[in-house]
């Protein structure tokens, strides 16, 4: 029935995005395995692709050679799609960061340096912004990204300030003032992080709340499903509500399948009447898990 309702689709979709997250590994030939696994069974869809939303933790881990291998394998099988890949910085991202001793070398961001180099490749302007904005179809989509500032000693993972708090620059109006500016249209919302009300959520987004009445979804990673040591009681929730607010967020991760129970991503069309169709794929089964329907919002 899910390839019946694809297939049903045909000719009524504004735009059709793939979502990524989490392929984070230290493993080069795994992490290779399960991205070509992913490209692989995405190119059998035969469905082209307008956008790619790649939600965080494109690699893990402290090791700089390692870290510019991972980066040029994912360039090398992703760049051959063609479309842009919309990405956000995730807490593994800043791993170099984090393990460094930011008062004697230079700090390197080698994702961060890669995105800026590829014109495929779109992130915030800067690498202090806590947030960019695309768009979809008729949706402003404002994308949510950990951020930081090796001058001024601070950076952001986990939804938490790290290094200089008194440094960071961005205040909870700062926050709050994101919906002005995403104009008075239905919104999307991504991030590597969930929002109160899913898994693992990130303090610092808290700050968003509430949600303006347009906002019609919210996506994530982090958390890997299947994951229990981290996901806890939550491992295998995928759908849920941000607290108080009657709109859904969706976690995306993972794309490994050694934390994560599959190599799995999600599809989203968007619909000539803003709907949105949510495809679940399981990529070594090649076979869509669920699907989800939403309204445009009113």
């Amino acid at each position: 029935m899910i390839d019946a309702v694809l297939n049903s689709s045909h000719g009524r979709t504004l735009e059709r995005i793939w979502l990524l997250s989490d392929l984070q590994q230290s493993n080069l030939t795994h992490a290779r395995f399960c991205l070509t696994t992913a490209v692989a069974d995405c190119r059998r869809w035969q469905r082209p692709l307008d956008q790619i939303w790649y939600l965080g933790d494109a690699v893990e881990g402290a090791d700089l050679a390692l870290l510019e291998q991972m980066i040029q394998m994912q360039e090398e099988i992703l760049n051959p799609l063609g479309v842009p890949i919309y990405y956000v910085l995730g807490n593994h991202d800043f791993d170099a960061w984090s393990k460094a001793d930011t008062h004697r070398q230079p700090v390197s961001l080698p994702i961060w340096q890669m995105i800026k180099d590829n014109p495929l490749w779109q992130a915030a302007d800067s690498l202090e912004s806590f947030h960019y904005f695309g768009e979809a179809g008729p949706y402003r989509v404002v994308f949510f990204t950990d951020h930081g500032s090796f001058e001024q000693g601070w950076f952001t993972t986990h939804g938490r300030i790290r290094g200089r708090e008194d440094s960071y620059p961005w205040s909870a109006a700062d926050y709050r003032r994101v919906w002005a500016a995403a104009e008075d249209r239905p919104i999307i919302t991504v991030s590597h992080y969930a929002l109160p009300g899913g898994n693992r959520p990130a303090p610092l987004l808290e700050q968003l709340l509430p949600l303006p009445g347009r906002t019609a979804v919210h996506f994530y990673g982090h958390s890997h499903i299947g994951d229990e040591v981290w996901g806890r009681e939550h491992a295998h929730r995928q759908i849920s509500s941000v607290e108080y607010h009657a709109v859904p967020q969706i976690n995306v991760s993972s794309l490994e399948n050694v934390r994560g129970s599959e190599i799995r991503s999600v599809l989203l069309e968007i619909y000539e009447d803003g709907s949105l169709g949510l495809f679940f794929r399981d990529h070594l089964a090649a076979a869509w898990s669920q699907a989800y329907m939403l309204p445009l919002p009113a």
